[in-house]
């Protein structure tokens, strides 16, 4: 009996334990559950704005120059205009502050196949090719030979004059044009019966014309001279910046130059050009020349 007495008694205060704990926790105040938002996103998830950068237009003096080194560059190696392909211009006056630039030549394989002269190999007939090219720019400088710039469509430029007035990158824009007009067209229901056919947006070309020395587009308008109308003082190739690759076993020759412009005043800046010089498009036979693959620089000899 005295251990009977014993375990009821153990178990009611167990009960009375339970009973204790249970009342307690029913006491403390529940955590309320949160609904999911439904409204709109936070910030946090809100699109980053794109950044718009902004280039500086190319300076009319360094246009100029790059017409004149192109011209010079493709005359002294007897360059067809055709065939070499000039690369897109580097706008280094950006970063360096003053009216530079740098552009390539190609020229085929091992020592050129677009032009008259063969590449140099050797170190030193590379640095005489430079020094050729230097005499070459000084010279058209000094004559102030006179620069023509007109404008044209892209389509009818480049049926007129050829696909050698472009660089490599409106090279390859026109390419990629001509295969999307190959690709088959939409029939005018795809976008909607009420839907109007849309007009082809016509591509104007800025081109500059030395005679007997380079028909090309360039960056920007350049000036009516090539001494700059008398704000281009010099047009100085940095040599340590200009390489030439040639060779047995060179897959691509090509010619790179490095130039800037020492400006008599302030050049462009103060008097910079704003249209054209001339309305009507140059003479198919004024270019004929060019084409040709032929030393056309006293320079070359």
């Amino acid at each position: 009996r005295i251990l009977s007495h014993h375990i009821i008694t153990t178990i009611t205060l167990s009960d009375t334990n339970i009973h204790t704990i249970m009342a307690e926790e029913a006491k403390q105040p529940q955590q309320e559950t949160m609904p999911a938002p439904t409204g709109p996103p936070e910030a946090k998830t809100k699109k980053k704005e794109k950044r718009v950068i902004v280039t500086p237009p190319c300076p009319t003096s360094v246009a100029t120059a790059y017409a004149v080194v192109r011209g010079a560059l493709q005359g002294l190696l007897g360059c067809s205009m055709d065939e070499g392909v000039v690369s897109l211009m580097q706008p280094t006056y950006i970063k360096e502050k003053v009216p530079s630039a740098k552009f390539s030549l190609q020229l085929g394989s091992k020592f050129g196949s677009a032009q008259a002269l063969p590449l140099p190999d050797g170190k030193d007939g590379q640095s005489k090719l430079v020094v050729q090219l230097q005499a070459a720019v000084n010279r058209i400088v000094a004559e102030k030979q006179a620069i023509a710039t007109f404008q044209m469509a892209k389509n009818e430029a480049v049926d007129m004059y050829g696909s050698g007035i472009l660089n490599q990158a409106l090279l390859s824009n026109n390419k990629k044009k001509k295969q999307r007009q190959q690709q088959p067209k939409k029939s005018d229901g795809d976008d909607g019966p009420d839907a109007a056919p849309k007009a082809p947006v016509e591509e104007k070309l800025t081109l500059a014309h030395i005679d007997g020395l380079v028909l090309c587009v360039p960056p920007s308008l350049t000036h009516s001279s090539t001494d700059g109308d008398g704000t281009i003082q010099a047009i100085v190739l940095e040599p340590d910046q200009c390489s030439v690759a040639a060779g047995k076993k060179v897959k691509l020759a090509m010619v790179s130059v490095k130039f800037h412009v020492v400006e008599a005043s302030s050049g462009d800046a103060a008097a910079p050009t704003a249209q054209c010089n001339s309305t009507e498009p140059i003479a198919v036979e004024k270019i004929q020349a060019l084409k040709v693959k032929e030393c056309r620089l006293p320079e070359s000899e």
